[in-house]
């Protein structure tokens, strides 16, 4: 006998499945190539059942980021808990994006097209920037608690140090999009690890953050 759902969970199951035929549509066509309509006919509902929950394509992939974002933060943090140090603090962000390249270059491919085409509207790009600056925020609080824990101080803040470690983890996703053998998990290491080497001045590890704050 089937279980009769609530009309609670019924509505929790539907967004479920165009979430999930979303993103593997995202990731099958491109985000340009993918429409609403697809969506609906891949999750098994007429067209109405996604219109009624999301006015466009963009309103359905900032839905997939703000369900992907709190994943990557676990799992940065999973990292910054084995840190010993405050090189292995640093180091936990080439880790990171180590794991990240990984899971291979479809999902990196879906977010350049949807950072491109928010870059060229203002409504969308600031709700895009929202979007970021949250996941931004989380990456720069857990390095914080970690630091905290070290008893390590960054000369950097953790937010700005979260910024510019994206960018090249990202920069270093796009070189393999081109050539996916130009950036070994060897070369994404390193990158990293230079923070934390050859710039000692990055990190102060006989300092205190003051009391209730680390920085």
């Amino acid at each position: 006998m089937a279980v009769r759902l609530t009309r609670g969970e019924s509505v929790k199951q539907t967004r479920r499945r165009l979430l999930d035929a979303a993103e593997t549509l995202f990731i099958e066509r491109g985000f340009h190539a993918a429409s609403l309509d697809a969506v609906a006919e891949r999750a098994g509902f007429s067209k109405g059942a996604v219109y009624s929950r999301f006015d466009h394509k963009a309103d359905l992939f900032l839905a997939l980021l703000e369900e992907r974002n709190p994943r990557i933060v676990e799992a940065f943090a999973d990292l910054l808990a084995e840190a010993g140090s405050g090189a292995d603090l640093i180091g936990a962000f080439g880790r990171w994006w180590v794991e990240r390249m990984r899971e291979g270059s479809a999902w990196s491919l879906v977010l350049v097209e949807f950072w491109t085409s928010a870059g060229r509207d203002p409504a969308l790009r600031e709700r895009f920037a929202q979007s970021h600056e949250r996941l931004m925020l989380a990456l720069a609080k857990r390095t914080d608690d970690a630091a905290e824990r070290l008893g390590v101080q960054l000369a950097v803040s953790s937010l700005d140090l979260a910024r510019i470690t994206t960018a090249l983890g990202r920069g270093l996703q796009l070189e393999r999009l081109l050539d996916p053998g130009a950036v070994d998990e060897a070369t994404m290491s390193w990158a990293f690890g230079s923070f934390a080497h050859p710039r000692p001045e990055l990190l102060d590890e006989t300092s205190t953050p003051p009391t209730g704050m680390a920085t």
